[in-house]
């Protein structure tokens, strides 16, 4: 059954990273610059981190408000550690960036 329940978020938030659903606020300083293509919340709910083809952001889960970006570029894979204090994101080029809870980058691989 855990399966399924994760099976069915997986689904939504695949439609909704397929739309046009991106402004998460009426403020249009807040629209992310290009279509998600992935999406990981912080344990606590608080915030997303967004993968786009233009970067990876962090957005406030209430009010939708983007407060900063932490890798360029395509990005295609993000994950949040679980105690949120790390965040990681993956790119076509094949680089994988890693940045704090504030957004500064920790390193950078290169394959």
């Amino acid at each position: 059954m855990r399966t399924r329940a994760f099976w069915m978020v997986s689904v939504t938030l695949s439609c909704l990273a397929q739309t046009d659903l991106i402004n998460l606020s009426p403020s249009s300083t807040s629209k992310l610059p290009s279509k998600v293509e992935a999406i990981a919340f912080t344990a606590d709910g608080s915030r997303a981190a967004v993968a786009t083809k233009a970067g990876a952001f962090f957005v406030e889960t209430k009010g939708g408000a983007v407060v900063g970006r932490f890798a360029t570029g395509s990005i295609r894979s993000i994950a949040v550690s679980r105690d949120n204090s790390r965040f990681a994101a993956g790119g076509e080029s094949g680089d994988i960036v890693l940045a704090d809870a504030g957004g500064a980058q920790t390193a950078q691989f290169r394959p």
